[in-house]
């Protein structure tokens, strides 16, 4: 493991600069009405600090509640949830999802949803490094396993219900993430068709992290479930020689859905692993994932 922690240390780095100063993505694409502050009634927005894993013992996990505008609700709303949570709700940060949200569901284009953001587990005296925290994200976000499902459906979740309430549809759950936090949606929405049935997936790290490359052909021999999958990759998408290639990997994982029969919209961009190249199609990606 130890020739990983280089370009863990280096990734974090990257994620470190970007939390400290998100202005570095105030890109053109943020100018369109989809991220920009709704003109109306607005979402409310309530962030948090989970100590008290069992799961993950040890550790702290950020987590955020987003609840629609009551001006837009008239029935049980449907709910999504994001790892890297704190990324997805930065106001200049690449995805402004709250904005995107406020806006999309004024427009009844989504259903009125309850968003849920968690972030990856950092020790609870705040003295990891920022190589240690990489590390625990891909244990939490790149492992096969259901550990990560179970720490979100026996801890947060049940947090999120303190304060709020949505749909009990499978059909009106969602759960997605960039990068190691796309895979993570995936293996959620796998093991668990029963609570989430949509999943959109940027830049997914279905490489050989930590197993992940054998999603192929799981998904070819695996029963069927019943998942509507959005992905997104770029052809400069990352690559390391002990891994493989995201962009690769993800043209597979998407053939393989698609000999499947699983209802599959995937689009291939000529970015690079930075969220900014999917961040301009996720209202589309909503769109597409909540179409009726």
């Amino acid at each position: 493991m130890l020739h990983r922690r280089p370009f863990i240390a280096s990734l974090a780095a990257t994620l470190a600069s970007a939390r400290a100063a998100p202005q570095l993505y105030n890109d053109p694409y943020a100018t369109t009405p989809d991220f920009q502050p709704y003109d109306g009634p607005r979402g409310a927005f309530r962030p948090a600090v989970f100590t008290q894993s069992r799961i993950y013992p040890d550790l702290r996990h950020w987590w955020a509640i987003y609840t629609p505008a009551q001006a837009f609700v008239s029935g049980p709303p449907a709910l999504m949830v994001f790892q890297d949570g704190l990324e997805f709700t930065y106001p200049n940060g690449p995805w402004r999802t709250r904005n995107v949200l406020d806006n999309l569901i004024a427009q009844k284009i989504i259903p009125p949803m309850v968003a849920v953001f968690v972030a990856a587990g950092k020790p609870l005296g705040g003295t990891g490094d920022a190589a240690a925290n990489m590390t625990q994200r891909s244990v939490e976000y790149d492992t096969l396993s259901p550990l990560y499902g179970r720490f979100l459906f026996e801890e947060i979740l049940p947090l999120a219900a303190t304060h709020a309430t949505w749909s009990a549809d499978p059909q009106m759950h969602a759960i997605g993430g960039h990068s190691s936090g796309a895979i993570c949606a995936f293996t959620v929405a796998w093991n668990n068709p029963n609570k989430f049935r949509k999943v959109f997936s940027a830049n997914g790290s279905f490489t050989n992290i930590r197993g992940g490359n054998a999603y192929p052909g799981i998904v070819r021999h695996g029963p069927k479930r019943p998942l509507r999958i959005y992905m997104w990759s770029d052809t400069h998408d990352m690559s390391r020689p002990d891994w493989g290639d995201w962009a690769t990997a993800n043209k597979a994982m998407a053939a393989a859905l698609q000999e499947g029969g699983y209802d599959l919209r995937f689009d291939f961009g000529e970015g690079t692993h930075n969220p900014r190249y999917a961040a301009p199609h996720f209202p589309e990606a909503l769109r597409w994932l909540w179409r009726p």
